[in-house]
C-alpha cells in the first residue's frame, strides 16, 4: 500500500544526517549520530528495497502455501523427519514457482526503479542504470545513450524471465493440488511462536507505522530536525503564502498551494481515466482471450497483452517519450500532454486488466451468449446485456487495482510530466529535490492516505485484494 516515495522519504527524515541533505534527520536530532554510509547511498537503497518489495513475495508465496496438503508434511514427519529437513525437502520445493516468480518480480522491479535510487543516492552520486537514464534523457547529453539504456533495460528484464523458465524446467512437477481431499491443520510452533510474534509486530510497527508517524512529524515542525511541541505547526499544510518570507522563500502550506490542487486533480483524472479504459479494454481482451482459448485469436490476444509486464517501467515511459516527443508521420507530438500520461497509464496496465478479464470472462458460460444469439441479440447487446452486468465484480476488481497502481506511480511517468501535468508523486519529489522535506512529507502523507482509503474501498465494496494482480493468472506462471 506505501508508495516507493514514502518509504524513501521516510527513510531520509528518520536517517538524514545533515552533512549532504540539509537539516538533520529524527535520529540525528534526538543525539544519535548517522553515518554518511547510513543516510544516503548503497545501503539505504537496498534497505529500502527489501522492505518495500517484500509484500510481493509475501504475497505469491502465502498463496503457494495455501495450497500445500498438510498431510504431506505429516508422512515426513511420521518418517522421522525433523521440521527443518520437511521445509528444505517436502515445503519449500513444491512453493518453489512462487518464490522464483517473487525474486524475479523484484529483481525487475528493483532493476528499473527510479524514485528509490534518486531518493537515497543522487545525492551522494550513486547511480543506478534508471537514474543516469532518466538524467540523460531530460538533459542535454547524449540522448542516443539514454535510449540504449533503456533498451539493456528491457534486456535484463527478457533475461530474468529467462532464467526463471529455465529454473523451472529442470523439475516439471510442482503439483500441491490432486485428485483427493487434503486437510490442512495447523503447525505447533512451540517456543518459537512469542519470538515469531514479537519480530512481526516490529516489523509492522518499525517499518510501516512508524515512518507514516515520524513523516507526519516532520511536516509539523517549524523548523526542520527540531522535534518538540514548542516547534510544532501545521504551517507546512495551512500556512498561506509569504506567511514567513525567510523560511522557504514563503513557500504556502500544501493546502493553500495551487500547485498541490493541480497535482491533486492532475493524479484523481489520471488515475480514474487510465483506470476506466485500460479495465474497459481489459474485460474485452479477456473476452476474446476466454472465448477464443482453442483459436489462433484468443492465443495470441493473451499474449499481446502481456507484454507490457516484461517492460520495466522506466524503459517503458523512455519508449514513449521516443515515440511522441517530436511528430513523425501519423504519429503526432504528445509531449507536455496530458494525454501522453493516459496513454502510458493504459497501455502499461493493460496486462493486470487483461488478466483480471480473462479470470472473470471464464466464469461466464457461453451458453448464455449463445442463448441470447438464438433469439436474435446482436453482439453488442449481448455484451451489454449479459457479459457487463455478470462482469461487474471482476471489473471493479480490476479497475481498483489499476487505480491503486497508477495514483502512486513515478517510475513510470518521471520523464513525461512538466509543470502542467504534474501529480502528487511527481510534486513530493520535487520538493525533496528543493530540499523542502516538511513539503514532501505532507504530500507524501496524503498520498498514503488517499492510497489507504482506496483500499478500504477495495475490501468493503469490490471485493478485491491488490494481491489479485500479483497472485492470479499466467502472470505467476
Amino acid at each position: 500500500m506505501l508508495p516507493s516515495q514514502c518509504n524513501a522519504q521516510a527513510w531520509l527524515t528518520i536517517f538524514k544526517n545533515g552533512r549532504i541533505g540539509g537539516a538533520a534527520g529524527f535520529l540525528q536530532a534526538i543525539g544519535i549520530h548517522v553515518p554518511d554510509w547510513l543516510a544516503y547511498g548503497f545501503v539505504p537503497i537496498v534497505i529500502v528495497f527489501t522492505l518495500h518489495y517484500t509484500a510481493y513475495t509475501y504475497l505469491l508465496v502465502s498463496a503457494a502455501l495455501m495450497s500445500v496438503n498438510s498431510e504431506l508434511e505429516e508422512m515426513g514427519e511420521i518418517a522421522g523427519a525433523k521440521r527443518r529437513t520437511m521445509l528444505f525437502r517436502i515445503t519449500f520445493p513444491l512453493v518453489l514457482p512462487a518464490v522464483l516468480s517473487g525474486v524475479i518480480l523484484t529483481f525487475s522491479k528493483a532493476l528499473s526503479s527510479y524514485t528509490i535510487p534518486a531518493y537515497l543516492g543522487l545525492p551522494a552520486n550513486v547511480y543506478t542504470i534508471s537514474t543516469m537514464m532518466t538524467g540523460i534523457l531530460l538533459g542535454t547529453q547524449n540522448i542516443g545513450a539514454g535510449y540504449c539504456m533503456a533498451i539493456l533495460l528491457i534486456i535484463f528484464s527478457a533475461l530474468s524471465v529467462l532464467i526463471y523458465q529455465f529454473a523451472l524446467g529442470r523439475r516439471r512437477s510442482y503439483v500441491s493440488i490432486g485428485g483427493k481431499g487434503g486437510r490442512y491443520t495447523l503447525v505447533d510452533l512451540g517456543k518459537a511462536k512469542k519470538p515469531l510474534l514479537v519480530i512481526l509486530v516490529l516489523f509492522v510497527v518499525l517499518f510501516v507505522v512508524f515512518p507514516i508517524i515520524v513523516l507526519f512529524l516532520d511536516s509539523t515542525m517549524l523548523i526542520p530536525g527540531r522535534y518538540s511541541l514548542s516547534n510544532f505547526t501545521l504551517h507546512y499544510w495551512s500556512a498561506k503564502q509569504g506567511l514567513i518570507p525567510t523560511l522557504y522563500e514563503g513557500e504556502a502550506g500544501i493546502f493553500k498551494n495551487s500547485s498541490f490542487y493541480l497535482a491533486l486533480k492532475n493524479t484523481l483524472l489520471l488515475a480514474v481515466g487510465a483506470s476506466i479504459i485500460a479495465t474497459v479494454c481489459g474485460q474485452i481482451a479477456g473476452y476474446i482471450s476466454a472465448r477464443g482459448r482453442n483459436k489462433l485469436s484468443g492465443k495470441l490476444m493473451d499474449q499481446l497483452v502481456f507484454i507490457p509486464y516484461l517492460i520495466p517501467s522506466i524503459a517503458f515511459g523512455a519508449l514513449y517519450l521516443a515515440m511522441f516527443s517530436h511528430k513523425k508521420l501519423l504519429i503526432p507530438s504528445l509531449y507536455g500532454t496530458f494525454a501522453l500520461l493516459l496513454l502510458t497509464n493504459v497501455v502499461k496496465n493493460l496486462p493486470y486488466a487483461g488478466r483480471s478479464g480473462t479470470s472473470t470472462m471464464l466464469q461466464i458460460s457461453a451458453e448464455l451468449e449463445e442463448a441470447a444469439e438464438l433469439q436474435g441479440a446482436n453482439f453488442i447487446k449481448r455484451f451489454r446485456k449479459i457479459i457487463l452486468p455478470l462482469a461487474k465484480n471482476g471489473f471493479i476488481s480490476g479497475f481498483m487495482l489499476i487505480f491503486t497502481s497508477v495514483i502512486k506511480e513515478l517510475d513510470l511517468i518521471i520523464m513525461l510530466v512538466t509543470p502542467s501535468t504534474m501529480t502528487l508523486s511527481y510534486l513530493a519529489y520535487s520538493y525533496t529535490c528543493d530540499d523542502k522535506s516538511p513539503y514532501a512529507s505532507a504530500v507524501s502523507v496524503v498520498l498514503f492516505v488517499i492510497v489507504l482509503v482506496i483500499y478500504a474501498l477495495i475490501k468493503i465494496f469490490g471485493n478485491a485484494d491488490l494481491a489479485s494482480g500479483l497472485g492470479g493468472g499466467k502472470i505467476n506462471e
